[in-house]
């Protein structure tokens, strides 16, 4: 089985629009996904306790406020030496593509043949890349599976979105997804 055939089997995103679904197809196609070797975990910190001493210390790759804490997200290194039980031990993949805030889709396709891989994975979205933070033990198969997606977006006549109408599934000829 292809990823491609996963990324079929996967209903993924609906475009609303062919310009969605060429747009969502040329960000694959420019997916360029990378992973780093340092190891990430997800603490949190009390708002009053995050005082500029302990940000610097922390050199936190994302800091995100809600009204239980601050959220951090930082080395594993980092986190202990502040006295922090970080969880989720996990490599950070950086997908290299241009793409914009706005940009429909490229998360919930990435995500989505993630999760058919059963790979568990929290996505950041930063100014200018996506980043998908993924357990240890899955981090490889994860960087594995995207490599895949972005070598079959090379293909000519890729197309995330599946079949069209015009698919013949009565024809017995072809094999079952």
């Amino acid at each position: 089985m292809t990823t491609m055939d996963k990324v079929i089997q996967f209903p993924g995103p609906k475009a609303a629009t062919a310009d969605q679904a060429q747009d969502l197809n040329s960000l694959l196609k420019g997916l360029s996904p990378s992973m780093g070797a340092e190891v990430y975990v997800f603490a949190k910190v009390r708002a009053e306790a995050m005082t500029e001493a302990m940000r610097t210390e922390l050199e936190p790759v994302l800091e995100y406020r809600e009204p239980e804490g601050i959220t951090v997200i930082t080395t594993q290194d980092r986190a202990r030496a502040a006295g922090l039980r970080g969880i989720f031990p996990c490599h950070r993949i950086t997908l290299h593509v241009d793409s914009q805030l706005e940009a429909v889709g490229l998360m919930a396709a990435v995500t989505g043949v993630l999760a058919s891989e059963g790979i568990p994975v929290n996505p950041v979205s930063g100014f200018h890349h996506d980043h998908l933070f993924v357990p240890l033990d899955r981090a490889g198969d994860a960087l594995e599976v995207l490599e895949a997606l972005w070598a079959d977006a090379q293909e000519e006549g890729f197309d995330f979105f599946g079949p069209d109408e015009d698919f013949d599934f009565d024809n017995d000829d072809e094999e079952p997804f």
